[in-house]
């Protein structure tokens, strides 16, 4: 018997993906979510991103590369976080211009 296997595309072809939990948004197999932490319908986290804690994407928002969300931070109404970016305590980027810091 064959497994089925759920994938979706990020923007560069389809990976293998899930929903989370909390808000139903997207999240590849390679990534990092916990499960407190809270990614709307709308949103994404791919590539070995890591959304921990309290941590909340919304509105549309990418978080992607080796970025780093924890604590209570937050990325909101089409924010992209990528790179080495990492966002503490109660940080937040919101708008669609993109926050991205390279090692």
């Amino acid at each position: 018997m064959m497994s089925s296997l759920t994938v979706f595309d990020f923007g560069q072809g389809p990976v293998p993906a899930h929903q989370h939990p909390n808000g139903g948004g997207w999240v590849a197999d390679t990534a990092c979510v916990g499960k407190n932490a809270f990614v709307d319908s709308s949103s994404m986290v791919y590539e070995t991103a890591r959304v921990l804690d309290y941590a909340l994407v919304s509105g549309g928002s990418r978080v992607h590369g080796r970025a780093l969300l924890t604590d209570y931070s937050y990325v909101i109404d089409q924010g992209e976080v990528a790179g080495e970016t990492q966002l503490h305590g109660h940080e937040c980027v919101e708008g669609p211009a993109p926050v991205v810091k390279k090692g």
